[in-house]
């Protein structure tokens, strides 16, 4: 397992997700025989705090979303591999502003907060009390089922990861991944408002999780990392780590 060991000092995540998903992907690094490793929705850069990179970096491919036009040039000059749709995934297909943010230097972390922006409205609210509004954009919008189907991809196709942060829309892009037959072993998805002290399932995104047969299975300050309970992969997992308790 050459790849595996050359990765194991490496993180490109914010807070460590790409690290906590090699590990629970284990069983297939190596051999996985697919043609689509991952998912990335409002992928931004293609190396920073990115939770798709160092499976690229492992040889890897998959499909990245971003609707900045920055991230397209990033991306097509960075990691040609890979699959690239400049749009931002919604509930609707239309066209729609979009508020970027300047930069901003996170002095504690020393490094630069970059590519913030949202199409919410509540989202929009809250940042500009973080961030000074740099531009407004004009988006295209797709589904996520629509970027299936342009792609004409099987029924059924299995994806061991999917990333999801979309500022103000994570919900329902997570709920429409999940209404789509395609398997997706992992997926990292942002909800900040979970207290792990309370029974599962807790906040809106764990809901949808539980009742397509998902389970939170780690979480960072920002992030939670969901695995399918019903996937062949997480056997090696104790079989209490998999089941909610909702007494």
């Amino acid at each position: 397992m050459t790849l595996f060991e050359n990765c194991l000092k490496e993180s490109f995540s914010f807070e460590g997700e790409d690290r906590l998903c090699l590990s629970l992907l284990r069983g297939i690094i190596g051999n996985f025989d697919g043609d689509i490793f991952y998912m990335d929705i409002g992928c931004n850069d293609p190396f920073k705090n990115n939770n798709t990179y160092l499976f690229y970096k492992l040889g890897y491919m998959g499909i990245c979303i971003d609707p900045l036009p920055e991230s397209k040039k990033k991306f097509n000059k960075h990691r040609e591999k890979d699959i690239f749709f400049n749009v931002a995934i919604t509930d609707k297909e239309e066209e729609k502003n979009m508020q970027v943010y300047k930069d901003k230097i996170i002095s504690l972390l020393t490094e630069v907060y970059d590519g913030a922006s949202t199409l919410d409205e509540k989202t929009k609210k809250e940042y500009s009390f973080k961030f000074e509004e740099k531009e407004v954009i004009r988006v295209k919008t797709k589904t996520l089922k629509n970027i299936f189907k342009a792609m004409d991809l099987k029924d059924k196709i299995d994806i061991p990861l999917l990333s999801i942060d979309v500022e103000g829309f994570d919900e329902i892009v997570f709920k429409q991944a999940l209404e789509i037959n395609h398997n997706f072993e992992i997926i990292i998805v942002e909800d900040k408002n979970f207290n792990l002290t309370r029974k599962f399932p807790q906040s809106e995104i764990s809901k949808i999780a539980h009742k397509y047969g998902y389970i939170l299975i780690a979480k960072t300050l920002l992030n939670s990392i969901y695995v399918r309970t019903k996937s062949d992969i997480f056997k090696w997992l104790p079989n209490s780590m998999l089941t909610y308790n909702i007494k």
